[in-house]
């Protein structure tokens, strides 16, 4: 008989939900574990509430942390073996919720002396501890300008607007401020980056865009804590005003 995967997860949270530690940790590492052999589409899942969770349970019950930092300990192996992004992604995502999220930074630094075009790959898993720590030389050696990373931002960010207007309430209002705060940390980071570089051109051009396309979505707080915070106090002269409705 095939097992479902959602039914264990569903299984785990009923049994932290009545403080069965140990029942509860067993299902998880089996979901994360086995979920794909049954279910792709748990990827996902598998790697953002599956591991926030586990990180959690690991706060009160440290067998759980213990059994993270193994996850963690098998992900960075099996990575050295195939040198796949995804090994490495996996790694990275366990590092994050340990709290050690410099340790894949200093994998990557080692991969980009040696494997150029492996580095490449692996950047996009490294590059918010990047950001954080603002390595922007490390930064502007895989993204450039930073555009193709805005036009990524901005297209998640409309996704995240569409998923929020299919909720109801104070669910689709939670997805749109999330979305605001983190669209404008990201946006920070590209013009913070291009300043460091003393391209004040570019962070202009880029304030400029930013007033223009948040505003003409009807979301212009996005462009005023941008201008407000940008690292020279730079903004266009005056925002836009949003497109009149058709």
């Amino acid at each position: 008989m095939e097992i479902d995967p959602g039914a264990v997860l569903q299984e785990a949270r009923a049994a932290y939900a009545v403080n069965d530690y140990v029942l509860f940790l067993d299902k998880y590492l089996w979901f994360y574990e086995n979920a794909l052999k049954y279910e792709k589409s748990y990827y996902g899942v598998r790697l953002s509430y599956c591991l926030s969770e586990l990180a959690d349970l690991g706060k009160v019950y440290p067998t759980a942390r213990e059994e993270l930092t193994r996850l963690k300990e098998t992900s960075l192996k099996v990575f050295n073996d195939n040198r796949s992004y995804r090994s490495f992604h996996e790694y990275s995502r366990i590092c994050d919720e340990l709290g050690v999220p410099e340790e894949p930074v200093e994998i990557f630094l080692k991969v980009g002396a040696k494997e150029e075009e492996l580095a490449k790959q692996l950047f996009a898993s490294v590059y918010e501890e990047l950001a954080k720590q603002e390595k922007w030389e490390i930064c502007r050696n895989y993204m450039g300008n930073g555009y193709k990373q805005y036009k990524e931002i901005v297209a998640l960010f409309d996704a995240c607007v569409r998923g929020a207007n299919r909720k109801e309430g104070s669910q689709g209002e939670g997805i749109i401020r999330s979305s605001i705060e983190r669209t404008v940390e990201e946006l920070l980071w590209i013009l913070k980056m291009q300043f460091h570089f003393n391209a004040k051109a570019e962070v202009k051009s880029a304030i400029d865009r930013i007033a223009h396309d948040f505003v003409n979505r009807g979301f212009p707080e996005v462009y005023e804590q941008v201008s407000a915070n940008a690292p020279n106090k730079a903004n266009s002269a005056d925002a836009p005003k949003a497109r009149a409705a058709d």
